[in-house]
């Protein structure tokens, strides 16, 4: 299977490479993002997502702005820029003299990391109103990537336009994909996926990284020859720039345990950095789950505990009623124990398994456990 997202990861190295000074490591060097976005376009790379918060002002906005022009004439790659909405009223967004509303698309780039790695979909149909901040970044990168690579919806598929228009591109490409016509396998589901009952959707780290991202740091990807065929097979990928655990990056997290203990010791897997875990892995990961329907739910480890207590208090005054002997008891409670915290092992991983739905299940056994061996009231 193809991997369908490229990561490029601006690390330490990379920085220490091209003679970034700290001061422009926040924000990011405009004019190392330009020489990344102009070797992209040449590359006719398809849909490309900037993991960077460009809304300040710099000498060389001109000269990034100028790398987007180039890349937009040659009518070939879409840029999908992250925003992050702090308040209802502030969103903190790319400027316009960087990037213009009649050809950038752009989602609200908040996660959710703690305590599960939450997937961020809309909620509703008010992500097709044109409203920025209620679309989040991963999910607007899948929904280009579809949209462009349909070939079937090619002809009348709104496209980044230089010239002025009455209307941005997001809020057309948004108002076409929910056109009744236009809704087909992979995209439909980039709505259907959030679930009435307000479930956690959460990142699937049972899938290894390998298998979900190609990640390259940003100096060996500017390094490679024009005829590679790695940059050959980026039109059909999304590729995301992104900041690769620098030291002064704020969206460095501890690595995922299963990242870390178990994919790291049985594959052979390409990291840029082994420290941390990126907010662009998140959105990598996110959006590879959006592009492969692939979602798992969490059912609220809460719901389970008070579930787990109820049936525990239950059982517990079913045995008592039976008046058996102590040691007989005891021999029941210890068996029963097992196999029903085993059976509610594996019927968890069953349901994992064949519905992608998560029973988290230590605590909810624990609880059954404590009040199956608890005392019932007098």
């Amino acid at each position: 299977t193809s991997i369908p997202v490229y990561l490029i990861a601006i690390d330490q190295k990379s920085l220490k490479k091209a003679q970034i000074e700290t001061y422009e490591v926040d924000p990011i060097s405009r004019e190392y993002l330009a020489k990344m976005v102009q070797k992209l376009s040449n590359s006719n790379a398809g849909v490309v997502g900037l993991n960077y918060s460009l809304n300040g002002s710099s000498s060389d906005d001109q000269l990034l702005n100028t790398s987007f022009i180039n890349a937009i004439n040659q009518q070939v790659t879409w840029f999908v820029f992250v925003s992050h909405q702090y308040e209802p009223d502030v969103t903190i967004e790319v400027t316009d003299r960087i990037a213009s509303p009649q050809w950038k698309l752009q989602g609200e780039g908040s996660y959710k990391p703690y305590p599960f790695w939450e997937v961020i979909i809309p909620k509703n149909d008010s992500c097709q109103a044109n409203e920025y901040s209620s679309c989040s970044f991963a999910y607007m990168l899948a929904l280009a990537r579809q949209l462009r690579n349909n070939n079937a919806l090619s002809v009348n598929l709104p496209r980044p336009q230089i010239e002025d228009d009455s209307k941005t591109f997001q809020s057309k490409l948004l108002r076409y994909s929910n056109q009744k016509n236009t809704q087909g396998k992979n995209i439909t589901f980039l709505k259907e996926r959030y679930t009435s009952l307000g479930f956690k959707q959460i990142i699937d780290f049972s899938i290894p990284p390998d298998q979900i991202y190609k990640n390259i740091a940003a100096w060996q990807f500017l390094q490679l020859p024009s005829d590679s065929p790695e940059l050959q097979e980026l039109d059909d990928k999304v590729v995301i720039i992104a900041p690769g655990g620098y030291q002064r990056a704020k969206d460095n997290y501890h690595i995922p345990l299963a990242i870390n203990n178990y994919w790291r010791r049985n594959r052979d897997i390409q990291k840029i950095n082994r420290k941390w875990f990126t907010s662009g892995e998140a959105h990598a990961y996110m959006t590879h789950h959006l592009l492969s329907e692939h979602i798992v739910i969490l059912i609220p480890p809460l719901l389970l505990i008070a579930t787990a207590a109820f049936l525990g208090k239950t059982t517990n005054l079913i045995l008592h009623k039976q008046y058996l002997k102590p040691s007989k008891y005891l021999t029941r409670l210890v068996i029963g124990l097992i196999l029903s915290t085993t059976a509610y092992g594996v019927v968890g991983l069953q349901a994992y398994i064949w519905f992608s739905v998560l029973f988290t299940w230590f605590l909810p056994s624990a609880t059954f456990c404590f009040f199956v061996m608890s005392n019932p009231r007098k």
